[in-house]
């Protein structure tokens, strides 16, 4: 299922946003200055930071793929999908399973679908962490009649994901092209 998931959300023919919400202050500052310049990619429902940079959405395109490749990655892999709902979208699929998101050449959200040391999620959240981490985040809140399986969002927090088998899977913010 998740190599299911990964792919409709990938390549997928419609698009699904969750509500735009800003991060509070202090969430904000903390996903920024607590990296340190050798740091994580660290993702918020409304921004990805890095270090002492924080790029929210909205920032260019290369500015948030230079903000990625910054933290060692290698240049991503690019792509594009013209029939999202949301609009034509193109995407930046990064090594340690980050892809950003862009409509207009401006981030618009990411996905995340593997673990890595190099990116993390604010909040505690992670790929491979239990039910009970997903559910205690903020405004956690299930998605009843997802097609895609079993989905969450949290409002409060502008975050989503999926869980197979009582385990996160993947996790989304802002814009994405899911088929539903």
């Amino acid at each position: 299922m998740r190599i299911i998931l990964t792919a409709v959300a990938l390549s997928a023919l419609a698009a699904c946003s969750g509500p735009e919400t800003a991060a509070p202050a202090a969430e904000q500052q903390a996903a920024t200055g607590e990296a340190g310049e050798s740091g994580p990619i660290v993702l918020s429902g409304t921004a990805i930071a890095r270090g002492g940079e924080q790029l929210a959405f909205g920032s260019p395109r290369d500015q948030a793929d230079g903000l990625v490749a910054q933290a060692g990655a290698e240049g991503p892999e690019s792509s594009a999908n013209d029939e999202c709902g949301a609009g034509p979208m193109e995407f930046s699929r990064h090594p340690g399973g980050l892809t950003l998101n862009y409509q207009d050449g401006k981030l618009v959200g990411w996905l995340l679908d593997e673990a890595s040391d190099a990116v993390t999620v604010e909040g505690g959240l992670a790929i491979g962490a239990g039910r009970a981490v997903a559910e205690a985040l903020p405004g956690f809140a299930a998605v009843d009649g997802s097609t895609l399986g079993d989905e969450f969002y949290s409002e409060l927090r502008g975050i989503g994901g999926f869980l197979e088998a009582d385990k996160v899977t993947m996790l989304y913010a802002g814009t994405n092209c899911f088929f539903r």
